[in-house]
């Protein structure tokens, strides 16, 4: 798909309008900073940009499966409820199974 440069535009603001969503929903709720990396950041936008059979709802749903589902299973495997600082480093596909590789920080201590 080509994409002119104004519809491009759009749609990195949408996509960015919805991770910035879940970045303020995270620290206003659970006290939890969340960073990523260029290089996720850059990678979501891509696979998203480049799902847009569904329009909108296709960059949604590429930002559910390839970061809100491995971010939620990260937070809860590392038991990271609240108060914490989480920066998210790569994302990884095996097998269409997504993970984050993330670093995180507890008050002074880092993990």
């Amino acid at each position: 798909m080509c994409l002119i440069s104004s519809e491009k535009v759009l749609l990195e603001k949408f996509f960015d309008s919805q991770i910035n969503r879940i970045i303020n929903n995270l620290k206003m709720d659970k006290g939890i900073k969340l960073v990523l990396s260029d290089q996720v950041h850059d990678t979501l936008l891509n696979a998203a940009i480049g799902n847009l059979d569904n329009g909108g709802r296709g960059i949604g749903n590429i930002v559910e499966s390839m970061f809100i589902n491995p971010l939620s299973r990260y937070m809860f495997d590392h038991e990271l409820f609240s108060d914490c600082e989480i920066v998210v480093e790569s994302i990884v596909n095996e097998n269409m199974t997504y993970s984050l590789k993330c670093t995180e920080a507890h008050g002074d201590r880092e993990e």
